[in-house]
């Protein structure tokens, strides 16, 4: 039972944390002029960039946009964009800049 309730504990101290990088992806998406209407929801994904490197990252489309995924990173400095992802090709284009509001 002692099992159950540790990781119980555990899975929603992960979901808050989740939770909250998406809601400062928002934030800092609202700070740059664009509103909740303008991009998709946001989704939570992890990459692993190399064995046992994982990577947290929220991904945005921006509905005037919609062949690019943006994804957006937490860092020492806050919420930074990371990288885009060609929705046609799905390969990462780290030379395109996030939209501009």
């Amino acid at each position: 039972m002692f099992f159950y309730w540790y990781l119980s504990g555990f899975f929603g101290i992960q979901n808050i944390k989740v939770e909250d990088f998406k809601n400062e992806v928002v934030e800092s998406l609202n700070k740059k002029g664009f509103t909740p209407e303008e991009y998709s929801p946001p989704k939570y994904v992890k990459y692993e960039v190399m064995k046992g490197l994982k990577v947290d990252t929220i991904e945005i489309i921006f509905y005037e946009e919609r062949n690019y995924t943006y994804s957006y990173m937490r860092t020492a400095d806050g919420i930074e964009f990371a990288h885009a992802i060609n929705e046609d090709t799905g390969e990462r284009d780290y030379d395109k800049e996030e939209p501009i509001k």
